[in-house]
């Protein structure tokens, strides 16, 4: 398989002097907004809300949003959730290419800067078919910029308590039909800062900061496009190599269980992506994108918290190529498309113990992901559109690592949207949808450095989505609001248990017969003047899962109960503006080590940034994130960042 995507992309590039115009920023979409189509109500930051937010890392564009959040696990990786999802039932994009590791089927946007971001959209709902399969309850689209008309456009830098540091530089030119862009971060702190030591009993910390948590990340990104009348193609490159530390899960006592005493040497990632478009004179056009990603990376166990000798290590190593196709078109009024998405990862792997030394072999792992869909647009009347999807995903994994493979794994998928536009600013959207996740190569086959007990008979997730959304904005009143209450139903949602082997206490992964879930998204935006702003986000959401065999029901652990935001932006003077951003998260349930049901206490998170800018091209910032320093506990013995103060400077000439 992989070496068809090679020659299909070669292909298309060299097919590249045969396309038609486009906007560059549109080609790198997954799904487009066509005649007569209703898509699903997206969230969209353009870059004057991004620039609101002086933002610093990927997981700060999120802060703060409705629905979305943002927990760090206990493998030290940043991950996002929509509407009370689980990090790899929400899709993350980047310019139209997964960005989540295949292998695990997570993003870690705690490594990964934000500079290089132009615009994001947030689908929470049955996403468009061209996502395929592992979307299961929505996704993330981050888009980056095309050009730039300065050499250097921009330049960041920001300094704060725990050695934290970040650089940014974006810069670019247009020549004739090409334009260049190119992105750099340098990001790096000594450690985390702790609110409470008390919900880290068992933790290592020094001073005021979780210990081993440090960071050192280096990234650069740069794009080539290429437009004219008939002509255009999208081509960029990420970069991103890192070494951390994690903190172990502070609530573990290490005589009863060993804790993640991890550091990772090496984190690197390089994802090469080709957006092209071809438009045909009957109207109809093709639409590709083509990624190809590495990745390799070094966890490192160390026996103690004093992170002096390593127990165990394991290098990874991923390569993955992957292709999306979407022929779309209108004919007689009824609008048509068909997609297709092809992706296969190769995870190799090596596990090494040194007391006693004994080096593992090497271990191949391969996944092939496939997912083929047709949708069909028409407008019933002039202000009523609907759109009808399926889909078919299907999974197969012939590279287990030496393990007893599973079998094949596929199932159908599909989608119903509706849009009723009964006024210019009153519209009504409704969703009705199946999805479908596979189990990642890691939930099926891999041990986590003896942390986990594999499960064979491990099936895909398939969830029913259903929503209704209203949209208002009147013509007269500077105020948007939307109201949407939403059902999700997911089939063999994919959880923990706890199974004690040997006198050990180990995870272990399974499905779940069934859950439930409900709720409400509440959000209103408001410019009571031309000096203030505000921003009101509340989102209800109440889960539960089916007996199970021993006529029991579990528990489903880490979903808030509400989420509620509140953003002020104010400007005091011409030159001096501030925003303020407060957080409330309602409880949760963990598991403690005995697989005792524990509850994570609601929390109440402030955010106060002022900006002082003294020109046209200068601007002086400072910042103070969790300014009350409270215990934002979103996982047991992995509590949020305590107090972070920043102050920074920042140089535009766009």
């Amino acid at each position: 398989m992989n070496k068809a995507l090679s020659i299909l992309g070669l292909f298309f590039v060299i097919c590249i002097p045969n396309l038609n115009a486009e906007d560059i920023e549109e080609i790198v979409l997954v799904a487009k907004k066509t005649e007569n189509r209703a898509l699903q109500p997206t969230i969209i930051l353009e870059k004057d809300n991004l620039e609101k937010k002086r933002f610093l890392a990927l997981t700060d564009i999120f802060h703060g949003l409705p629905t979305v959040g943002i927990r760090t696990n206990s493998r030290g990786e940043a991950v996002l959730r929509l509407r009370g999802s689980s990090e790899r039932q929400t899709a993350i994009y980047l310019d139209g290419a997964p960005l989540s590791i295949p292998w695990d089927g997570r993003a870690n946007l705690g490594i990964l800067p934000a500079g290089m971001v132009d615009r994001v959209q947030i689908i929470q709902s049955a996403a468009p078919i061209e996502f395929g399969s592992g979307a299961m309850l929505g996704a993330v689209e981050i888009s980056t910029p095309s050009s730039c008309q300065k050499l250097i456009c921009r330049y960041q830098s920001g300094f704060g308590n725990h050695g934290m540091q970040t650089h940014d530089v974006f810069g670019g030119a247009n020549i004739d039909d090409f334009s260049i862009a190119f992105a750099g971060n340098y990001r790096a702190y000594d450690g985390i800062p702790i609110a409470n030591k008390k919900t880290i009993p068992f933790a290592p910390t020094s001073g005021k900061k979780q210990k081993n948590t440090d960071l050192d990340s280096k990234t650069f990104w740069g794009a080539l496009g290429y437009k004219n009348e008939a002509n255009v193609f999208k081509l960029s490159l990420l970069s991103v190599n890192s070494s951390y530390g994690i903190a172990p899960a502070g609530h573990i006592n290490p005589t009863v269980k060993l804790p993640r005493y991890w550091r990772y040497p090496d984190w690197d990632l390089t994802q090469l992506t080709l957006n092209t478009n071809h438009s045909f004179e009957n109207g109809f056009s093709l639409r590709t994108t083509l990624w190809h990603q590495d990745f390799s990376q070094t966890i490192n166990q160390y026996t103690d918290i004093n992170y002096q000798e390593i127990d165990q290590e394991e290098k990874d190593k991923d390569r993955t190529f992957g292709m999306r196709i979407v022929l779309d078109g209108n004919w007689k009024g009824i609008g048509s498309r068909v997609v297709g998405n092809m992706q296969s990862t190769l995870h190799q792997q090596m596990d090494t113990t040194f007391s006693p030394l004994v080096n593992g072999e090497k271990k191949d792992f391969q996944q092939d992901l496939y997912s083929f869909g047709w949708e069909i647009d028409k407008a019933l009347y002039e202000n009523i559109n609907v759109s009808l999807g399926i889909s078919y995903d299907q999974s197969k994994t012939p590279k287990t690592g030496g393990n007893e493979p599973q079998k094949d794994l596929s199932e159908w998928a599909g989608n119903v949207v509706m849009q009723w536009k009964i006024q210019p600013n009153f519209i009504i959207s409704a969703t009705v949808g199946k999805r479908t996740r596979p189990p990642t190569l890691r939930e099926s086959y891999d041990t986590s450095l003896g942390k986990f007990l594999l499960n064979p008979m491990l099936r895909e997730e398939t969830a029913t989505l259903s929503d209704i959304t209203f949209e208002w904005f009147p013509e007269n009143y500077p105020i948007k609001f939307s109201l949407t209450p939403w059902a999700t139903k997911i089939d063999d949602a994919l959880s923990r248990r706890i199974v004690i082997v040997d006198s050990l206490a180990l995870d272990q992964r399974y499905n779940l017969k069934g859950s439930k879930g409900r709720g409400l998204d509440v959000f209103a935006d408001w410019d009571p003047s031309e000096i203030m702003h505000f921003e009101i986000g509340a989102s209800w959401q109440t889960f539960k899962a089916e007996r199970n065999d021993n006529n029991e029901i579990p528990e489903i652990l880490r979903r808030p109960k509400y989420q509620l935001s509140f953003v002020m932006d104010y400007i005091l003077r011409n030159n001096i503006s501030s925003r303020l951003l407060i957080q409330r998260i309602g409880k949760a349930l963990d598991k403690d080590i005995t697989g005792e049901i524990a509850t994570l206490e609601a929390s109440t998170e402030i955010d106060l940034k002022l900006f002082y800018q003294r020109d046209r091209n200068w601007t002086f910032y400072s910042e103070i994130n969790n300014l009350t320093n409270a215990v934002v506990l979103p996982q047991l013995g992995l509590p949020s960042r305590g107090r972070m103060v920043i102050f920074g400077v920042k140089y535009s000439m766009q």
